[in-house]
């Protein structure tokens, strides 16, 4: 009686074991499906010409530069922000929505020159990058998604941007149970 009695404690401890043991090869291989590798390239919009040394960098993580023929690789996750810097085009900002390729089309600074000095304009518009910030901050941080949207309003060129910012900030106001700021936005959306 006693051996059998072993046996079944015995027993017992091995299940047990492989029972925690699968418990942790799942929770290690949904981290490891939580990031993927993401690779892009960046060339310029008119010339079609891949543009090396570009910074890539994951908001908070990972970092790397663009290859000489303007490709990169990068681990990230669903949601991160990719940030995108060279010192010849303004910092392009990209949402991670899926392990999909990237590609970026950038503009070059154009160059003028008065008298003997060169001079650098830079097309500016910021509306895109700063709508998507707002809504990557939309159910995390109330304060860092209004200020975005502000910022998009003060870079917003038409009144469909209006529109678009005022309908961005109704959605926050509705997340947060703000019910009479989301209703008010709302109705200044639907004026623009």
């Amino acid at each position: 009686m006693k051996l059998i009695l072993k046996h079944i404690v015995c027993l017992l401890f091995f299940i047990q074991g492989t029972f925690l043991y699968s418990q942790l090869e799942t929770v290690d291989s949904t981290q490891e499906e939580a990031t993927f590798m993401i690779s892009g390239s960046v060339y310029e919009k008119d010339t079609r010409q891949p543009i090396s040394q570009v910074n890539i960098q994951v908001s908070g993580g990972q970092y790397t530069t663009t290859n000489s023929i303007g490709e990169f690789k990068i681990r990230a996750q669903k949601g991160d922000e990719l940030i995108i810097k060279h010192k010849d085009f303004e910092t392009v900002y990209h949402i991670i929505e899926s392990d999909d390729d990237i590609k970026v089309e950038v503009e070059q600074e154009k160059k003028y020159s008065k008298g003997n000095k060169k001079y650098y304009k830079r097309k500016s518009n910021q509306f895109a990058p700063l709508m998507d910030s707002a809504k990557v901050y939309k159910r995390t941080d109330i304060d860092k998604s209004i200020k975005f949207i502000t910022d998009a309003l003060t870079e917003s060129t038409s009144t469909i941007q209006n529109s678009d910012a005022y309908e961005a900030l109704a959605d926050i106001y509705m997340h947060w149970n703000q019910y009479d700021l989301a209703v008010t936005n709302y109705e200044i959306s639907l004026q623009s």
